[in-house]
């Protein structure tokens, strides 16, 4: 699969956060984790992101999986 590319999440944080639209699913992830980690693999992607959405919140390992063309 090779190197991932990153993608940053804070613009998709930010715009979601003024009540701009976010496309899914960015809308859904951008509020757990700042950056993904995105691997493309015959027709898909999987990310993989770590974040903790406040202080008191333990940390996450995000994964998610989806058709290319959706991020």
């Amino acid at each position: 699969m090779g190197r991932p590319d990153v993608l940053d999440l804070t613009d998709s944080l930010e715009r979601s956060a003024m009540g701009e639209p976010v496309p899914p699913p960015l809308d859904t992830l951008c509020g757990y984790v700042p950056e993904l980690r995105v691997w493309r693999v015959d027709g898909r992607w999987v990310g993989l992101g770590v974040g903790q959405g406040d202080r008191e919140l333990p940390i996450q390992l995000l994964v998610a999986i989806g058709e290319e063309g959706t991020i």
